[in-house]
Order: C-alpha cells, then structure tokens, then sequence
C-alpha cells in the first residue's frame, strides 16, 4: 500500500485531533513572552484606568489602533498571567482558524469531489497560507478574527440571516478599518438589509462605550484615535517606518525614491527613478484607485445587480478581501492571510485545470513570495527589502482578474 493510500485511509476525526493537537503546541510555544496582543491587554488596562490608550505608544514604539470596544472587551484577558492569557486567546484563534478552512471547504463545494482532490486541495490552502498563518499567531494578531468575522458574515447573507450577517460585518468593522471595503461591495450589491444591520450595529458598538466611560474622555479618545488612522496623514502615505511593511504604500515609496525615510534599508538599488515626495503621494493615491476600480473588472456588472449563485458572490468577496492588504497601509506580513480564499480559489482552478499550464509558474512564485521566509530564512532581510511579499499579493490580484474573465460564466 502506498502512502498516499494510507493517508486517504486515515478518517477525518483523526485529522481534525491532529490538528488541535498541533495548534495546543503552537500555542503553547508562542505564548512565551510578549508579543501584539501584550500591547492590546495595556491599552486595555489604560483605558479602564482612565488613560487614553491612543495617546502614546507601547512597546518598542508601537501604538494601539483599534476600538475602544475590542479593548474593553478583552479586558478579562488582563486579569490572567501574560502567559495563559495570551495562550487563550491564540487557543481561540486556532478555534477560528478551523471555521475558516470549513467555511472556505463549503464556499468551493469541495464535496463534490473525490477525498483525495479535497486532501490535495486543502493541503494546499495551508501550505500556500503556512507563514501568514505562522505570523498570526506568532505576533498574536487579529487577522484571524477579522477573517472569520468576515466569512460569516457572507455565509449568514447566503443564509439570509441579514441581521447576524450585518453584526458579524459591523464587529470587524469596529475592531479594525481593514473591513469597510466590504461594506462598500455589499453596498454595490445592493445588498441592502446587510448594509442597513451593518450600520446600526456599527454605530451601537462605536458607542456603547459612552455607557462606560466620561463624555469627555470619550471625545478625547476618538479624537486622539482619528489623529492615529487618518489617511491623509503623510506617515500613511510614504509608509516605510517598519522593514516589514508591506502594501502599495511601501512598495512604491521603494521604487519611486532614492532615499525614503527608512533606517532599515539595505545599501542595494531598489528604486526606478527618484521622484519627489509629492509626486510619490500622487502615484500612490493613483494606483490606490485603479486597484479598487478593478473590483469592477471582476463584478462586470451595474451596481444593484443581483448575484447570479453563491460561487459567484464568494469570488468577489475573496477578490474584495485579497485587495485589502495591499491598499491600506502600515500592513505586516500576518495582514495577508486575507488573501487566503483568493489563494483557496486559485488552487480550486489549479487542480480542476481550470488554469492553464503557463499559469501555474506564476502560482508557484505566488508560493515563493508568501513563504520563502520559511523556506529560506536566512535571507529575510532581503525579502522584506525587495518587497516580495507584495509582489505575491499583486499575483493573486492578477490571476484573479484573468480568472474571472476566463471562468466566471463557466461555473
């Protein structure tokens, strides 16, 4: 018996016990000293004592930048030692990483094939996603939740439970910004009950803590907030404070200046021609807008059109999602596990050979560009300097694109 006929042989329970198992290690691993979620758990602390949490930063220089209401919900996290809370909360998001793979397996009807095609398939997906995945639960990051409260969100409209689709949608709003383009596609769906639940919610979260807190200090820390996640601040813009930033901000402030204001760059060329920094803003914001507008380009259709069947819808979505890393800015390597149904697509296509042979090289670069940091760590800084992780964005954007054209009257 061959050992792939041994592996198909091994239930399914076995594999989700090998999972956990696994994810109990991890955990326990990367709990070990302080990490990003440290730096929620003092915001946290702050804000009960009556401090403004977006005042100042934390360790290392970093600030906190999401909502009052996450930081007073994780509150109870800061009454625990730093190890068990912070071994709880990436328990919690192994859980939801789980949901999110299931959620991915139901949205691509991966049932309908053969166990060994849907091995293959999501075998793939966590390979292609393993340093994202990696990242996210070595920095104890977010991602993980906004992503699952994304997914349900679009499973709960396909199920028609617009009120729970629109709260799901309002908490990753409200927890982090990265999530209002989703709102922007429901809204150009026409998606109007979502939309609407979506916005009362949101609205309830952003001020509910004005039960808690003084109307003062209330002001005082959404001022203060503002000032951090304005867009038009120039530090959002010529966005390379971090050698791990990756997004379209980072990656044409490398191609487009001599010297940016980044200590940590290596003395090797990386710019094409050196313009001002003006300049740099424009094309910025200009290739900002042409990745947004190529949403259209995969929609094809007016505004308030009704989706034609779940496959279709989920496409968009994952389309709308994989954009999201590459035009906000200050956006680290563990943001990119929001491309992980768009890689999830791609594979699909890839081994139904729905896309051609001269593709695939681009898919293994895909590969390359998000997990060489693995593969071959010892050149990271190399890799972070270059920028490669974007680039592997921008083929996931690109592939989808063709995809959409070549498929999406097929399926």
């Amino acid at each position: 018996m061959s050992i792939k006929q041994v592996v198909l042989k091994i239930p399914a329970v076995y594999w989700k016990v090998l999972y956990f198992v696994v994810a109990i290690i991890v955990c326990w691993i990367e709990a070990q000293g302080r990490s990003d979620f440290t730096i929620y758990k003092m915001a946290s602390r702050d804000l009960v004592n009556g401090i403004c949490p977006y005042s100042h930063s934390y360790i290392d220089g970093y600030y906190y930048y999401y909502s009052l209401f996450f930081a007073y919900l994780i509150y109870p996290f800061t009454l625990l030692s730093e190890f068990s809370s912070t071994f709880i909360w990436l328990m919690i998001n192994a859980v939801l990483l789980y949901f999110i793979i299931i959620e991915i397996y139901n949205f691509l009807y991966l049932n309908q094939f053969d166990k060994e095609k849907r091995f293959l398939i999501i075998g793939l997906i966590i390979l292609f996603s393993m340093r994202t995945i990696r990242e996210n639960f070595h920095s104890a990051q977010v991602t993980i939740l906004m992503l699952f409260l994304m997914l349900y969100s679009l499973k709960y409209l396909l199920q028609e439970k617009y009120l729970l689709s629109g709260l799901f949608l309002s908490l990753a709003i409200n927890i982090k910004l990265l999530a209002l383009p989703l709102m922007a596609y429901y809204l150009y769906r026409g998606l109007w009950k979502v939309v609407f639940w979506g916005c009362v919610f949101l609205v309830l979260l952003y001020f509910f803590p004005l039960i808690i807190m003084d109307k003062n200090f209330y002001g005082l820390c959404m001022h203060e907030w503002w000032a951090l996640v304005n867009p038009s601040n120039d530090k959002h813009l010529i966005d390379v404070e971090e050698r791990s930033f990756h997004s379209i901000t980072t990656l044409i402030t490398t191609l487009f200046m001599k010297n940016p204001p980044d200590i940590y760059a290596l003395p090797i060329r990386r710019y094409i021609v050196d313009l001002s920094v003006e300049h740099v803003k424009w094309i910025i914001q200009l290739v900002r807008i042409l990745l947004i507008s190529s949403v259209i380009l995969v929609i094809r259709q007016l505004p308030f059109q009704k989706f034609k069947n779940q496959y279709e819808l989920f496409f968009e979505f994952s389309y709308v999602l994989a954009l999201i890393p590459l035009i906000f800015p200050h956006q680290q390597h563990y943001a990119f596990l929001l491309q992980m149904p768009a890689i999830g697509i791609l594979i699909y296509h890839w081994i139904n050979g729905k896309i051609p042979k001269w593709m695939r090289a681009f898919l293994i670069a895909i590969f390359l560009c998000f997990n060489l940091k693995i593969l071959l760590g010892v050149w990271n800084e190399y890799y972070d300097h270059f920028k490669i992780l974007t680039y592997g964005g921008l083929l996931v954007i690109g592939l989808l694109i063709k995809q959409s054209f070549d498929l999406m009257e097929k399926v």
